[in-house]
């Protein structure tokens, strides 16, 4: 893109902390973790229990097969975000506000 020297192996450019290692990784591989088989697809599910950094939020990867349908659950006190990235999706949204009623 631009001229410039070859650089040189990529362990020279390694930076050290003054405050040392970070003890936690903030990475996750969630394609590389084996997916559930339910009866209508896979997940995959990402929180504290397999990414130990991941204290306050949680993913999850579902692959619904055609026919198949995503389980009915509400958060009664948290949004919930959805992504659709083939097919036709249909979802219903609840604007909870952070609020919950009993």
């Amino acid at each position: 893109m631009f001229q410039s020297k070859v650089p040189g192996p990529i362990a020279a450019e390694k930076i050290t902390s003054p405050n040392g290692t970070v003890p936690k990784s903030f990475k996750h591989r969630l394609l590389a973790q084996k997916s559930l088989r339910t009866s209508g697809g896979t997940v995959r599910i990402v929180d504290s229990t397999n990414f130990p950094v991941s204290t306050a939020i949680a993913a999850v990867l579902v692959e619904i097969e055609p026919g198949g349908m995503r389980e009915l659950h509400w958060h009664p006190n948290n949004d919930e975000w959805h992504y659709y990235l083939s097919g036709k999706g249909q979802m219903t949204a609840f604007a909870a506000n952070g609020t919950a009623y009993f």
